[in-house]
């Protein structure tokens, strides 16, 4: 582990050294010319490199909104936080740290390239909003079980993966990795060939049967509920919401004051319930 503020004094992201970072990646350029002289606007930044700066904790960012690319490799940081600000993030480096829990990805929904190689992290979760990913690392890390990577399919975008160096990634990994994330392309940093794929596919069939079945129910239930979403918002918008649990009628009901002077005395509940149907 990356543990080197048992010795070294772990280093604060202030203002100091965010300027002093943003001056020496641009001294070369006309804009770090201009950013010496007139001074910072840390929103208009598009890019920013960390590294190598033994920062322990990701801070004081919020004002980099229109931050594209962030490098913050070869530091001793043990959890992502305090980046959902960065919603035009679109490449992340966060090889050789501390982490060992994915999170507080949430917010970046734009991201198509993340590094998380070289840290802690013991399972694939958290990363459902990456919608966009197009490039993962997550290389040299405590993944110990190879159906991890089945949680990688929601991402179609996925052309290129790195697990190499993981507890699972040993003998033949590499077929029911390409077997199970039919968008991969490089796995590895090595071209999948068809031949390969065909092979894998062909090993794994029954499994991924098992899977696409699986997901077609998923996809069912995922769009039946956002469809009664969709019919509750209507009738609130409509001002008549409770329609569909019969809740109109049973408020109706008992804000009648003359109801129960009215009620026939044979009417029960099986009756007002028929006539309830009736009415909606």
């Amino acid at each position: 582990m990356n543990r080197l503020y048992d010795t070294v004094e772990p280093t604060v992201i202030d203002e100091d050294l965010l300027k002093q970072c943003i001056e020496e990646q641009g001294t070369a350029s006309e804009a770090g010319r201009i950013a010496k002289k007139e001074g910072l606007d840390f929103s208009e930044v598009e890019s920013l490199r960390l590294d190598f700066k033994n920062v322990l904790k990701i801070d004081n960012l919020w004002f980099f909104t229109n931050l594209v690319k962030l490098n913050l490799d070869n530091n001793i940081i043990e959890k992502i936080q305090n980046l959902d600000s960065l919603i035009h993030l679109e490449w992340l480096d966060l090889s050789f740290n501390n982490i060992e829990k994915i999170e507080g990805l949430d917010k970046l929904t734009k991201l198509k390239d993340l590094t998380l190689y070289n840290n802690q992290i013991t399972a694939l979760e958290n990363m459902d909003k990456l919608v966009n990913l197009h490039v993962f690392s997550i290389g040299n890390n405590n993944l110990s079980q190879i159906d991890n990577v089945v949680y990688l399919r929601r991402f179609r975008e996925l052309s290129c993966l790195n697990v190499a160096g993981n507890p699972f990634a040993e003998g033949d990994y590499k077929s029911y990795v390409v077997a199970h994330l039919p968008s991969i392309t490089y796995l590895d940093f090595r071209l999948v060939s068809s031949h390969m794929r065909e092979e894998a596919i062909t090993q794994y069939q029954d499994a991924i049967d098992v899977i696409e079945h699986n997901e077609r129910d998923d996809q069912k239930k995922q769009e039946k509920e956002i469809s009664r979403i969709a019919e509750e918002k209507e009738l609130r918008e409509a001002f008549v919401d409770g329609l569909m649990s019969g809740q109109l009628f049973d408020d109706l009901f008992i804000e009648d004051v003359d109801g129960p002077k009215t009620q026939p005395p044979s009417t029960n509940d099986r009756s007002l319930r028929a006539l309830q149907v009736k009415v909606l």
